[in-house]
């Protein structure tokens, strides 16, 4: 991820935060989310310690594509 785009996602983390939720629950997924935050590499999206599936990482990846 480009550093204006993490830019863009740290403004706006709850937002995101909340919308990686819904949809997690919508999928009836064992993972929340945490909170997002930034480093040097990119973002750092922490959930709860239940393994996440693939699925679960696409729908984060497809809310953060800006």
């Amino acid at each position: 991820m480009k550093a204006k785009n993490s830019d863009r996602v740290m403004a706006k983390a709850n937002a995101y935060i909340s919308s990686i939720y819904r949809l997690l629950k919508e999928v009836k997924s064992e993972i929340s989310v945490d909170f997002i935050q930034s480093d040097n590499k990119g973002l750092l999206i922490t959930t709860t310690n239940k393994v996440t599936t693939v699925s679960n990482l696409k729908i984060i990846e497809n809310i953060l594509k800006i």
